[in-house]
């Protein structure tokens, strides 16, 4: 991954998050490294529908001190 990409990470695993996933695939110069979900499966649900390859979390903190993402 080129070193000004920037990496994304989505905080939830609904409706609004598949919407952000959809806009974040759109701009050329991010990736949807990580999510997020608070229910135990449902982050690994999402990355594996949503971002093939992103890092699935379901503790925020982890996923914050984790060093995978630019932006949340």
């Amino acid at each position: 991954m080129p070193s000004d990409t920037i990496r994304v990470a989505i905080v939830g695993s609904g409706l609004i998050g598949a919407i952000h996933a959809a806009a974040v695939r759109l701009l050329p110069d991010a990736v949807l490294t990580a999510a997020c979900a608070a229910m135990p499966g449902k982050a690994a649900a999402f990355v594996a529908e949503h971002a093939p390859g992103a890092q699935p979390f379901d503790d925020l903190r982890a996923l914050l001190d984790a060093g995978l993402v630019d932006v949340v």
